[in-house]
C-alpha cells in the first residue's frame, strides 16, 4: 500500500510538472500571437500613411514605388493575418492540452488524497483496537480479579 502511494505520489509530481510546462508554453504562445496582432496594426499603420490620394503633387514615378511598397504592406499584412491564425489555432490546442492536463494531474491528486485517508483511516482502527483491547483487559481484571 506504502508503494502504491509513494508511486501516486511521484505520478502527480510528473502530472504537475506537465501542467506547468503546459502553462508556460501556453504563455509563450498567446505572446506569439499578440506579436503578431501587434504587427498587423502596426503595417495598417503604414498602409494608411500611403494613400495616394492624399499624395497627388508627387510625380508618377514616386506615386509607383508608393503603389508598390503598399502592395508589399498589403501581402505582408496577409502573411501576418495567417500566421496570428495558425498561432491562434496553436494557442486553443495548447489550451485544449493544459485542461487535459490539469484533469489528469487533479484526478491522480483525489486517488492520493483517497488512499491517504483510508490509510490513515485503518491506522486509526488498529490504534482504537488496541486501545480497546487495553481498556477491556483492565476492566477485566477490575471486575473479574484471578477468580
Amino acid at each position: 500500500m506504502k508503494q502504491m502511494i509513494h508511486t501516486l505520489a511521484q505520478l502527480q509530481r510528473l502530472r504537475g510538472s506537465v501542467v506547468k510546462t503546459t502553462t508556460v508554453a501556453l504563455a509563450r504562445q498567446r505572446q506569439v500571437a499578440a506579436r503578431y496582432e501587434n504587427n498587423i496594426n502596426a503595417l495598417g499603420q503604414l498602409v494608411q500613411k500611403t494613400r495616394t490620394e492624399e499624395l497627388s503633387d508627387l510625380n508618377a514615378q514616386t506615386l509607383g514605388n508608393i503603389a508598390g511598397y503598399k502592395d508589399n504592406l498589403l501581402r505582408v499584412v496577409k502573411w501576418q493575418e495567417q500566421e496570428k491564425a495558425l498561432a491562434d489555432i496553436k494557442t486553443q490546442q495548447i489550451q485544449k492540452d493544459l485542461m487535459q492536463a490539469a484533469c489528469q494531474e487533479k484526478i491522480v491528486a483525489l486517488t492520493l488524497d483517497t488512499q491517504q485517508e483510508t490509510i490513515a483511516s485503518e491506522q486509526a482502527s488498529r490504534d482504537q483496537k488496541g486501545v480497546d483491547d487495553i481498556a477491556i483487559q483492565s476492566w477485566l481484571r477490575i471486575h473479574h480479579p484471578q477468580e
